[in-house]
């Protein structure tokens, strides 16, 4: 997957990114973590992010924080034919909404 864009809310709560990160994972497993913590005051932040996996998590090492943000930009490529795994959801880890 490529993680590409966090759109940051702009009605309120805005603050609450600071000092997140955000990580691929595989299962229980991390591929990947993508970049610093975010630490400007910005709408959208870009992250050029790629590794295997089903789930994103943005999460603030240490802290137990409520999180608003509006949306994470999340990219997948096909697996091809030879694959029959029927579950295709990717984990967005913080809200526990899956999408598909």
């Amino acid at each position: 997957m490529t993680l590409r864009r966090v759109y940051n809310r702009h009605d309120c709560c805005w603050d609450r990114v600071l000092g997140m990160s955000l990580h691929i994972k595989q299962g229980d497993s991390y591929v990947t973590s993508c970049g610093p913590p975010l630490s400007t005051e910005a709408l959208v932040y870009e992250v050029e992010c790629q590794g295997m996996g089903n789930e994103v998590e943005l999460s603030a090492e240490g802290r137990v924080i409520n999180q608003n943000i509006a949306e994470i930009e999340v990219f997948g490529e096909g697996r091809g034919d030879d694959d029959t795994r029927e579950d295709d959801s990717i984990k967005i880890s913080g809200d526990r909404s899956y999408y598909h």
